[in-house]
């Protein structure tokens, strides 16, 4: 260790453990511009965390901090290994070694997987590729004097063909390289932008409101949003009401209420009992989607939330009414031991038949024969099965490719749940018909789809981008040459 300080210009690592160190940088690199792609779901994974662990962290947040310095560690081995060419401590190539095994192997199992998470890291790889071509066709105008250097060598390399064959495949990809923007072309690059989705908040507008809450769909009408989805569940004594999750934990205060019941499923509960929880202010103590730690609400308005009521069906089908929007019913199934199983369907459907509203602004999962005239919303297509009033009901996760086979086999999507802009913009340009988000204030308000190109533009960009790293390129080229010029001009009055 005392001779590496005292002769810092030698580097005792061998090559294995600089590989070893590269890769720890790439891989923890790639998993955090993975984990930033899925920030629009770091609220669901807070909540479900809550839920198992009983404590209302941001662990999300924790876990990208936790990552994040790990990331700091591996540019400061790297500085130390290749720039200052200091030895790493036998701690460091423990860490080096440990830390890269479990992300490498993460890495491998979601790349070999279906998780659907990996699919939406590919889009947003997609929609941020312009960007990323700027930056790969300004790094191939600065390596362009040593390719000219390759090039050079190769000419001159007549005696052996091992290492012309080398050089010339080197320059063959590095000119291919320059047209990766022309054959892997965004989604977004579109002529002619198709009409914008139907957006439907999900549960309301969620990330400014709590969950299945009144308050949270009339800001989803105020917002702009076409309508809004809600969960429909029965109580014991036959009532439906509002909530997606089967007990009361994570959305209400049920632990002060009622303490001994707290994980009571939802339908032993009578109405009456379930008017008394507070529904509200686990949003403000908890913030999942962090609107009131960074000003994204008027404090004034903190407290409007403390004290709401779960909403009946009733009060939501006269919202819905007012504010002219569709209704997107999640209908969650009571068991087979419960007093109303039998008589679910007929008092949902009679309060549907009965609320004045247009049948086909009603999407309802559920096939039912009651439900005349209804919008279906199914998951699974078979053949013989699209109808005017069937409308596909899937995951934002789908690729691209799959969307695009859909259409051209004249099915109508929703997608959901969609938060990121860039995903929705994607979704834009693929003629999507239905969008359901957490976040339908950041779509209303969109004129076009971000990023959004027509194929001339596209075209455009890029050249003008070759153009200005072709000229960094001859920049540096002559830069060399002057350089070199100017040191043999030295050399020669030296040896004069």
């Amino acid at each position: 260790m005392l001779k590496n300080r005292i002769n810092p210009g030698t580097n005792p690592n061998k090559l294995g453990w600089r590989i070893i160190n590269i890769l720890f940088s790439i891989v923890i690199s790639v998993f955090i511009l993975f984990y930033v792609s899925i920030r629009s779901y770091w609220p669901d994974l807070n909540g479900m965390l809550k839920v198992e662990t009983g404590l209302s962290w941001n662990w999300a947040g924790i876990l990208f901090i936790s990552v994040l310095v790990i990331l700091v560690y591996s540019s400061i081995l790297t500085y130390r290994l290749f720039f200052l060419k200091r030895n790493q401590f036998w701690l460091n190539k423990i860490l080096t070694l440990l830390f890269t095994t479990i992300f490498s192997f993460w890495l491998i199992i979601l790349s070999l997987s279906d998780q659907l998470e990996l699919i939406l890291f590919i889009t947003t790889i997609d929609f941020y590729s312009p960007v990323l071509y700027s930056f790969l066709i300004i790094a191939l105008g600065l390596l362009l004097p040593r390719f000219i250097k390759l090039f050079k060598s190769y000419r001159k390399n007549t005696y052996s063909q091992k290492p012309r064959i080398v050089t010339l495949s080197m320059l063959l990809l590095y000119v291919a390289t320059w047209f990766t923007p022309l054959i892997f072309v965004p989604t977004t690059v579109q002529d002619i932008i198709p009409p914008k989705p139907i957006i439907l908040a999900h549960r309301g507008l969620t990330s400014l409101a709590p969950e299945n809450t009144l308050v949270a769909g009339k800001l989803a009408a105020k917002t702009g949003a076409d309508g809004w989805e809600v969960d429909i569940r029965m109580s014991a004594d036959g009532k439906l009401f509002l909530m997606h999750d089967g007990n009361f934990i994570r959305t209400t205060n049920i632990a002060n209420i009622f303490p001994t019941r707290k994980n009571d499923d939802i339908s032993t509960f009578t109405l009456a009992e379930i008017r008394q929880l507070d529904a509200g202010s686990w949003f403000i103590d908890d913030d999942p989607y962090q609107i009131f730690g960074f000003g994204k609400l008027n404090p004034l308005d903190y407290n409007k939330y403390r004290g709401l009521k779960i909403p009946t069906l009733e009060e939501v089908i006269n919202l819905t009414k007012e504010r002219d929007l569709i209704l997107d019913l999640d209908l969650k199934s009571v068991s087979s031991n419960h007093p109303y199983f039998n008589n679910y369907d007929s008092i949902l459907f009679a309060q549907l038949l009965s609320s004045g509203l247009v049948p086909k602004r009603i999407l309802l999962r559920n096939n039912n024969e009651k439900a005349i005239n209804m919008t279906r919303l199914i998951r699974h297509i078979g053949e013989g099965a699209i109808q005017e009033s069937i409308v596909l009901d899937i995951t934002a996760y789908l690729t691209n490719e799959q969307y695009i086979n859909l259409h051209n086999d004249n099915i109508i999507i929703m997608a959901g749940v969609v938060n990121s802009p860039e995903r929705f913009s994607q979704l834009w340009c693929l003629d999507m018909e239905y969008v359901l988000t957490d976040t339908p204030h950041l779509f209303t308000e969109m004129p076009k789809p971000n990023f959004h190109f027509t194929w001339n533009q596209y075209l455009m960009s890029w050249i003008t981008i070759c153009l200005i790293s072709l000229s960094i390129g001859i920049f540096f080229i002559k830069t060399l040459k002057n350089n070199s010029i100017s040191s043999t001009k030295q050399h020669s009055k030296r040896v004069n």
